[in-house]
């Protein structure tokens, strides 16, 4: 195919100042083109390489197109597909991401049988989350968030937002026109055309619900109709909602029925939900770790400070300092007992006298010719005995 290489890299041109890339299999197929896995001529990095068939598009929607492919590669976060470049061909546009090993979520879904775990449905919810909030705080909505469009790590671990063919930057509050998304995942203001630029983040809150929807239940929302348009005239000429099975946790329901408002400013936020009862256990989980990584920092500190308060204290034994702690450790405990019975004695005597209370140091052994030599210390030492 034009553009790439398939056996000698060196024999095929790089465009645009893009790297070459070397096209291997095909790994996706979409409405807007078809995913490949590709490998970095220069480097040996893989990546995947969307091609976007562009006949019959508007200049201004090819414009659009790579408008919103340059704003992603402007974005990174940690829970969304990193986008490398777009490069624009005669029939194609080129789109370089990262590449995720793992596949989809709805690929994963089909391959357990079912639905997921729930702590497992609760770890992929937090991530998606995540990347939703980061893409709301930028001011952009997805708009077509599902399970085909979330990608995996290689050990399912990690999950990451992809597929921003459909994004939006919100500007002003006008009313926006064009149905984007799939139809069985989106929000009922999205089919009648009557959500604003700022309702699309809503929509996008709809849409994630559908999503967490099929991993509790191994269903997509309105599977019952598997005409798109049915489904599409069932959610907007009712009052209905997908349907919430009966025998998920409560806060399972809670959280789907809050995600399938009807009316939109009633929806949560992205920011909200991550502080749901739902999601309880994530965030303890994550509190946890993070204390973990925060303690071995806090222990060799408090280690240290341990060591400097305990460490030997030099000698400086004499007639103006109490004996040194080394010294009075080694003493036999006979002497100790001797010591503290002539203190006492002296102690009673001058309370018997009436006069101040002082308690003069004790000469404990002998010192090295060393410590004499040491300039003592002038100051008066003077306990309180309670």
């Amino acid at each position: 195919m034009d553009g790439y290489d398939t056996a000698s890299p060196s024999k095929s041109p790089t465009a645009h100042g893009h790297k070459k890339w070397i096209k291997k299999e095909k790994i996706g197929q979409g409405a807007q083109g078809t995913v490949y896995r590709c490998v970095d001529a220069a480097t040996g990095r893989i990546v995947a390489m969307k091609e976007v068939n562009i006949k019959g598009l508007s200049d201004h929607e090819i414009d659009a197109l790579t408008s919103e492919a340059t704003v992603m590669k402007s974005l990174s976060h940690k829970h969304i597909v990193q986008y490398y470049g777009v490069r624009h061909k005669k029939r194609t546009l080129e789109i370089s991401m990262e590449y995720m090993p793992g596949g989809s979520l709805s690929a994963y879904i089909r391959s357990v049988g079912g639905s997921l775990t729930l702590d497992r449905t609760k770890s992929y919810t937090w991530q998606l989350l995540r990347a939703v909030q980061f893409l709301h705080d930028h001011r952009i909505a997805h708009r077509d968030i599902k399970s085909a469009n979330v990608l995996l790590t290689d050990d399912q671990s990690q999950i990451k937002l992809a597929d921003f063919g459909a994004l939006k930057e919100i500007g002003s509050v006008s009313v926006v026109g064009g149905l984007k998304g799939t139809p069985h995942w989106m929000a009922p203001e999205v089919i009648k055309e009557q959500q604003t630029s700022e309702g699309w983040m809503k929509a996008d809150i709809w849409s994630l619900g559908c999503t967490v929807l099929e991993m509790l239940t191994g269903r997509t929302p309105w599977q019952e109709y598997s005409n798109p348009l049915t489904a599409m005239y069932k959610i907007v000429s009712s009052e209905s909602t997908p349907q919430v099975p009966s025998d998920l946790p409560l806060e399972a329901t809670s959280f789907l029925e809050s995600c399938f408002q009807r009316d939109p400013t009633k929806r949560p936020s992205a920011s909200e939900l991550l502080h749901s009862a739902f999601l309880k256990s994530v965030r303890k989980q994550k509190k946890k770790a993070r204390d973990a990584t925060e303690s071995p920092k806090a222990h060799s500190a408090n280690n240290n400070k341990s060591s400097a308060d305990h460490s030997p204290r030099p000698c400086r034994d004499g007639p103006e300092s109490p004996p040194c702690r080394s010294v009075v450790d080694s003493m036999p405990k006979s002497k100790i007992h001797a010591l503290v019975a002539d203190d006492a004695l002296t102690v009673s005597k001058q309370r018997k006298s009436k006069k101040p209370i002082r308690l003069e140091p004790l000469a404990v052994g002998s010192t090295s010719n060393q410590e004499k030599s040491t300039p003592r210390s002038k100051a008066k030492v003077e306990s309180t005995i309670v």
